[in-house]
């Protein structure tokens, strides 16, 4: 309480009986201006990072806890990391969020854990991203509604690393795909991960693509319809090691496209029976 707009003030302990005293006192004093309070004015706001996951911005006091939900989304600063541990950053449109996980963070953004994220664009980062021992499902089916990027670094420009990881790209409404992107960065880097994009637009669009590990598979698809400019990898560049190799399409050309191991190649083949017939020559 304080007794003047330009005071200071001071706290009423209710456990401490002379502080009630006190209180009573300045009470029946009869002050011509008496405020009181049940929020401590003087409290220090919590500080805030530059991260918000289903709408809520990420702080120095909800980060062992960002959902309050009992820590299924959970940040350390220290390292940029977030935690997801079966999160379910659903949005929902009426309420006016348009990003399971934004972040304006200038440094890099370190993923793991495993979340569903869906109704809205997925993961939007200003700086670089790392998904590492990450198991994400981006999806949504509002109808007249679309994502439009599942996953996006920068301004297309900041690096993306998958590794270790397994992320699918999917949903459908009304209008085909639900998102319009699938991923879109500078460099997009994938080890030992498997990645699944489907999109309206083109699914991976990246300058450069490198791909890792021989238990590394990459498919991408995209419904747009073949006289519109969209790919399934729109790539500057391809690079591929430990046996990988482009099994099905071409990059900047096909609406469908993977890359896995050469024994993975998909084996959709017609198969034709040829018939012979054959009859005894006419005797002489």
């Amino acid at each position: 309480y304080r007794t003047d707009d330009d005071a200071g003030y001071t706290e009423i302990d209710t456990s401490v009986q002379e502080k009630l005293d006190s209180f009573f006192e300045v009470k029946e004093t009869n002050h011509a201006y008496l405020e009181l309070t049940d929020v401590d004015p003087n409290q220090q706001e919590s500080e805030t990072y530059d991260l918000w996951v289903a709408d809520k911005q990420v702080t120095k006091s909800n980060q062992s806890d960002v959902l309050e939900d009992g820590g299924s989304v959970k940040f350390d600063p220290t390292t940029n990391t977030l935690t997801l541990n079966d999160a379910d950053l659903t949005l929902d449109g009426a309420a006016g969020g348009y990003c399971c996980i934004d972040s304006q963070l200038a440094e890099e953004l370190t993923i793991t854990g495993t979340a569903t994220l869906s109704n809205a664009d997925g993961i939007l980062t200003e700086g670089p991203l790392t998904l590492d021992n990450a198991t994400l499902t981006l999806t949504g089916n509002i109808d007249g509604d679309v994502g439009d990027d599942a996953i996006r670094a920068g301004r297309s420009d900041e690096d993306i690393t998958i590794q270790n990881s397994t992320v699918t790209i999917a949903g459908t409404n009304a209008e085909g795909n639900f998102f319009q992107f699938g991923i879109r960065c500078g460099k997009l880097t994938v080890a030992n991960s498997t990645l699944d994009v489907k999109a309206g637009g083109s699914a991976v669009v990246a300058n450069e693509l490198e791909a890792s590990g021989a238990g590394t598979v990459i498919t991408a698809e995209t419904d747009a319809s073949e006289e519109q400019d969209y790919y399934a990898l729109e790539l500057g560049r391809l690079i591929m090691s430990h046996g990988l190799d482009l099994v099905e399409g071409k990059m900047n050309e096909s609406k469908k496209a993977k890359i896995a191991q050469p024994e993975q190649a998909p084996t959709d083949f017609k198969v034709y029976w040829v018939c012979l017939l054959y009859t005894s020559p006419s005797p002489r």
